[in-house]
């Protein structure tokens, strides 16, 4: 169980250090840039109901929208943050 901890612990520092300053609680500007793209890139908020050209809901390109919106909730997961933080990456005037 011990074991289990440190290495959840120790994948944590490591998102951490790819996206926060070195406090591990605010986000630093690349982190913002990145997790602003990465929000967009994987629908987050925007519904994952794809139509297809017939009118009805693709089955497989949800599944594989959605399987962009886990990856995206697993760095969110592992970081730690708040939902202000998001936000204010969400809102970062970058292109």
């Amino acid at each position: 169980m011990i074991d289990l901890l440190r290495k959840k612990r120790n994948k944590m520092v490591a998102y951490q250090n790819c996206f926060c300053d070195a406090t591990g609680k605010n986000l630093t500007l690349d982190g913002q840039k990145v997790l602003k793209d990465l929000m967009q890139f994987c629908s987050v908020n925007a519904s994952t109901a794809y139509q297809s050209s017939d009118g009805k809901i693709d089955p497989i390109r949800m599944a594989f929208e959605e399987g962009r919106r886990t990856v995206f909730n697993r760095i969110k997961y592992y970081l730690t943050l708040s939902e202000a933080d998001f936000q204010k990456a969400k809102e970062l005037n970058i292109e």
